[in-house]
């Protein structure tokens, strides 16, 4: 386990670059849109996705304006069953 403990940590560690790359690039991440997305296709709400993935009610709302942190955006993506990089896509 402590394998797999290192590997997503590693992954956390990359995902935080990107978004600080991202944003140093000026691009506009839209995370949220692509979280809604998702969702809709898979038919989740916002709320259910918050409450299984252990986030307070409202918190990938701020996702508009306000990037996640990676363990957030990690839990979410475990939750939509997709690869945390498709919740970042452009």
């Amino acid at each position: 386990m402590l394998c797999g403990n290192f590997i997503i940590e590693h992954i956390l560690i990359n995902v935080n670059k990107n978004i600080k790359f991202s944003l140093e690039r000026g691009d506009k991440l839209s995370i949220y849109e692509n979280v809604k997305a998702i969702c809709d296709e898979k038919g989740f709400t916002i709320a259910q996705v918050e409450r299984d993935a252990g986030l307070k009610n409202g918190a990938i709302s701020k996702w508009k304006t306000f990037n996640p942190k990676a363990k957030n955006l990690k839990a979410v993506a475990d939750v939509l069953k997709v690869k945390m990089e498709k919740l970042l896509k452009e």
